[in-house]
C-alpha cells in the first residue's frame, strides 16, 4: 500500500481541511513527517503514519473499496487469509473440517472468512492499531462503506467488534469449520454408537431401501427385545437417523434403491465413448426400446440405429423387436448412409440371431456385442431415445390443451417420456404404426439432424456427414437377397422330391445336379412361392414351390433329371478315362509285389517243428482221406471283370424289383434300431446301403418326421419282430 501522499491527494479527506493550501498550513503546525515529491512534479508529499487517525482509516477503505475477488480456494485456505494469526495445525484442521460440513454451515463459514479477510486488508492498508483498526472497519461496514460481495452481507448483516475478535479466536484455535457453527459438534445416534444396531440398519436397508423409519423401528424392536445391553432409540430418533443416513449415502442407497439411476447420475463418465471414432460409418449402435407402444393398430417397439462418428439417427418402428425387423433397419440405414465398418449391439436375441450373424458376416461387418446388463457400453444409441421421448412429448399434435381433457392427455404424454425408457412398459399413443413411422422419420430428419452437438464440436449430424467417404451398396436387389430371413439356420439338404420347407417342396433344374447335397436357402420377400438357392457360398437357382407359383411339375423334372443323367454320365465317362489312363486294375498286384520287394533277401532260420495231434485232428484227417477217395475237383470256368460285374447288376435289379425303395429304407430303420445285435455282414450291408442316393434322399423325411412317415408305428414292437420275439 502507497505510504506517502501529496497535499492535493488529501485535501477533503476525513480530518483534513478541503483546499490543498490548508492541507500545507496544517502539516507544518502538526509537523508531518514529510520528504521531497518522488517522481515527475514538485511539492512535498506526507508520510500515511504522521496523519490523523481518521484520515488513515478514510485511506485504508479507499484501498479497500474495490478488492481483487478473493478466490475459494485463498477462503479455504486461511493462513493466506489472516497471514501469521493462526498455527499450521489449525489451518490444516479447519481445512478438513470445513469440506465436511452440509452446505448452509459450509457458506456462512465462507461469509465470515471473508470479512475477516476484508480487515485483515484495511488493517495493512490504515497502519491503525489493531483494535483502532477493527472499531473503524466495524462502523463502516455497519454504514455500507465496505464494498463486501451481495452473499456475504446476505450472511452478515451486522459486524460487532466483540463479534470479529470471537470470530479470531475461534478461526485460531479450532480452524475455519467453527465459523460454520460447530460448537462442539452434534450429539451421534444411539445407532451409530451401538455396533448391532448400526450393522442391522445397514442391512435392512440393504434389503429394503424404500423403508420408512417406522418400518426401521419395527424391525429394531423386534429383533433386540430380549437383549438387555441394547439401548433403544426413539421412533423419532430412527426416522431422524435416517434421513441423515440417505442424505449422507446419497450414492449408496440410489446403487441399492435404483441401480438404473444410479448408473444415470453417479457412475463415472470420466472419458468419452466416442473419443476413437475418427470417420463416418466407423461404428454403429444399436438398440430398441425397452418398453412396448400400444399403438391404434396394435403393440409395436421402436428400433434405432445411430452412427457415433456423424451422430445420423434411424428408427424403425416394429410390432416386434426381432432379427428380420433389425435386418430391414439395416437396409434403410446402409442404402442412406453406405456401408458401416463395425456395430455395436447388446446381447439380445434379435441381435444375436443366425440371420443377424449371417448378414453381419456376409457384408464384412464387425459385430461387437457389449457386456451383459451394460447398456452404458452403446451410450449413444441410449441417449437417442432419451431425446427422442421428450422432444416427442411436445412434438405430438395437441400439446397444447384447452380444456380437462386435453389437460390429461397432455399429462399422459409427459408420462410416456418416462416409460418408454423403462422396461416391461406400456405406452399407449394415438397414432397408427405408418403415422409414427412418418412422425420418427420427420424427428430424425429435420430437426434431429440439425441440432447442434457437443460431441461433434458444435456441428450438426447433417454437417457431420457432408462430404464423408462411404462404401455404398450398388447393387440394391443383392443386398435385399442377403438380408433376406432364412428358415432357422438356413440349411437345408436336396433330396430327390426338391427342398422341402414347411411341408411344402421347392424344385428347379439346378437342383438335379445337387441330390443329397446340402444347401443354404433363403426367403423371397417379394414371393412366397420362391426360394434363393446357394451351395458352397454361390447362387445356384431360384426354386419355386409348384402348389403355389403353378409352374409345370413334370417340365422341371423332366429337365431336372436331363441335367442329372448328363452331369452323372459325364462323370463317369471321366472317372473312366481316368481308371484307363492310370490302369488300377492291376493295383493287388502291385501291392503285394511292393509289400514283398526285399523279402526275398531275408532269410530264416529254421526253427524246430513238432505235431500238433488230437483226437478231432485225427478223425478230420480220415474224413479228409474218404473224401478225397471218392470225389473229384471240379474246376469251374474263370469269368473275367466285365463279366463278373455285369451278373452283380442283375443280381441287384432283379432284388430291387422285388422290394420298393420304402422297403428299403423301412429294413434299415429296423436293423438300425438293433444295430448292436448285427453281425459283421450285416452292418457292412448297412454301411454300403448309406453311402448311396436312396438312402440319403430319405434320411432327412427320417429325420424330421420319424419312423412314421414309413409306415412304423410302433419302433419298438417292430423290432422284437424281427427278432423273432
Amino acid at each position: 500500500m502507497e505510504q506517502w501522499f501529496t497535499a492535493l491527494e488529501l485535501a477533503g479527506l476525513p480530518g483534513m481541511p478541503a483546499s490543498r493550501s490548508a492541507v500545507i498550513r496544517k502539516a507544518k503546525r502538526a509537523g508531518w513527517r514529510a520528504r521531497q515529491r518522488q517522481g515527475r512534479g514538485g511539492g512535498r508529499e506526507y508520510d500515511l503514519r504522521s496523519l490523523p487517525t481518521e484520515t488513515r482509516a478514510a485511506i485504508a477503505l479507499q484501498e479497500c473499496s474495490e478488492p481483487e475477488p478473493v478466490p475459494e480456494a485463498r477462503r479455504a485456505a486461511i493462513g493466506g487469509q489472516i497471514g501469521e494469526r493462526r498455527s499450521r495445525q489449525a489451518r490444516e484442521r479447519g481445512l478438513m473440517q470445513l469440506t465436511d460440513l452440509d452446505r448452509a454451515s459450509r457458506r456462512r463459514a465462507e461469509a465470515r472468512l471473508e470479512i475477516l479477510s476484508l480487515f485483515e486488508d484495511f488493517h495493512r492498508a490504515s497502519s491503525l492499531p489493531h483494535s483502532t483498526a477493527l472499531q473503524s472497519f466495524c462502523a463502516a461496514y455497519n454504514d455500507g462503506r465496505v464494498e463486501a460481495a451481495d452473499w456475504v452481507r446476505e450472511r452478515v448483516t451486522h459486524c460487532h467488534i466483540s463479534t470479529v475478535y470471537r470470530w479470531l479466536r475461534a478461526l485460531k484455535r479450532d480452524g475455519a469449520a467453527r465459523l460454520g457453527g460447530t460448537y462442539g459438534g452434534c450429539p451421534r445416534s444411539k445407532i451409530d454408537t451401538q455396533e448391532p444396531l448400526l450393522a442391522y440398519c445397514k442391512a435392512f436397508l440393504t434389503d429394503f431401501p424404500h423403508a420408512t423409519g417406522k418400518h426401521l423401528h419395527d424391525g429394531l424392536l423386534a429383533r433386540f427385545h430380549d437383549d438387555e445391553s441394547i439401548e433403544f432409540p426413539s421412533r423419532r430418533a430412527v426416522e431422524r437417523w435416517l434421513t441423515h443416513w440417505r442424505r449422507d449415502h446419497a450414492e449408496l442407497f440410489a446403487a441399492v434403491a435404483n441401480p438404473d439411476a444410479w448408473k444415470n447420475r453417479y457412475l463415472s463418465a470420466f472419458g468419452s465413448a466416442s473419443e476413437t471414432i475418427t470417420r463416418a460409418n466407423q461404428r454403429w449402435e444399436m438398440d430398441s426400446t425397452p418398453a412396448d407402444v400400444m399403438l391404434s393398430d396394435g403393440r409395436h417397439s421402436i428400433i434405432g440405429v445411430i452412427d457415433v462418428g456423424t451422430r445420423r439417427l434411424r428408427y424403425l418402428v416394429s410390432r416386434t423387436s426381432k432379427a428380420t425387423a433389425v435386418a430391414a433397419l439395416l437396409r434403410r440405414a446402409m442404402l442412406d448412409w453406405g456401408v458401416p465398418e463395425q456395430i455395436k449391439t447388446d446381447n439380445g436375441s434379435d441381435y444375436t440371431s443366425h440371420h443377424i450373424t449371417r448378414v453381419l458376416r456376409g457384408l464384412d461387418i464387425e459385430q461387437i456385442r457389449c457386456n451383459p446388463f451394460s447398456g452404458w457400453e452403446k451410450p449413444h444409441i441410449e441417449r437417442s431415445f432419451r431425446t427422442f421421448s421428450h422432444d416427442l412429448v411436445e412434438l405430438l399434435p395437441g400439446y397444447i390443451g384447452h380444456s380437462v381433457a386435453d389437460r390429461s392427455a397432455i399429462e399422459a404424454r409427459h408420462s410416456f417420456a418416462d416409460r418408454l425408457l423403462k422396461k416391461d412398459q406400456v405406452v399407449e399413443i394415438g397414432m397408427s404404426a405408418d403415422e409414427l413411422q412418418a412422425f420418427c422419420d420427420r424427428w430424425t430428419d429435420e430437426i434431429y439432424a440439425h441440432q447442434a452437438h457437443q460431441g461433434l464440436d458444435g456441428r450438426t449430424p447433417f454437417e457431420a456427414a457432408a462430404g464423408a467417404a462411404i462404401h455404398s451398396i450398388q447393387d440394391e436387389r443383392a443386398l435385399d437377397l442377403l438380408l433376406a430371413e432364412a428358415p432357422g439356420d438356413g440349411m437345408r439338404r436336396v433330396t430327390k422330391k426338391g427342398i422341402r420347407l414347411e411341408h411344402s417342396h421347392y424344385i428347379a433344374p439346378e437342383l438335379g445336379e445337387l441330390v443329397g447335397e446340402q444347401v443354404h436357402v433363403r426367403f423371397d420377400e417379394t414371393d412366397v412361392g420362391r426360394i434363393a438357392v446357394y451351395h458352397r457360398g454361390a447362387f445356384v437357382c431360384w426354386a419355386e414351390c409348384p402348389e403355389i407359383t403353378g409352374v409345370s411339375r413334370q417340365e422341371i423334372a423332366r429337365e431336372a433329371r436331363r441335367r442329372q443323367l448328363e452331369r452323372v454320365q459325364a462323370i463317369r465317362r471321366e472317372m473312366k478315362r481316368a481308371a484307363k489312363e492310370q490302369n488300377t486294375r492291376g493295383i493287388a498286384e502291385e501291392i503285394l509285389e511292393h509289400r514283398s520287394r526285399g523279402h526275398d533277401q531275408v532269410v530264416r532260420f529254421p526253427a524246430p517243428e513238432f505235431e500238433h495231434a488230437t483226437d478231432d485232428l485225427e478223425a478230420a484227417s480220415e474224413a479228409a482221406d474218404a473224401r478225397d477217395g471218392t470225389e473229384q475237383i471240379s474246376e469251374e470256368p474263370f469269368l473275367d471283370p466285365e463279366t463278373m460285374e455285369r451278373l452283380a447288376h442283375e443280381i441287384r435289379e432283379e432284388q430291387q424289383e422285388e422290394e420298393t425303395a420304402e422297403q428299403r429304407f423301412r429294413d434299415w430303420i429296423l436293423k438300425n434300431a438293433r444295430r448292436a445285435e448285427l453281425s459283421e455282414f450285416e452292418e457292412r450291408q448297412l454301411r454300403v446301403y448309406e453311402t448311396s442316393i436312396e438312402f440319403q434322399a430319405r434320411l432327412s423325411i427320417y429325420e424330421e418326421y420319424g419312423p412314421g412317415a414309413f409306415g412304423i408305428r410302433d419302433l419298438e414292437s417292430e423290432v422284437a419282430k424281427q427278432r423273432g420275439e
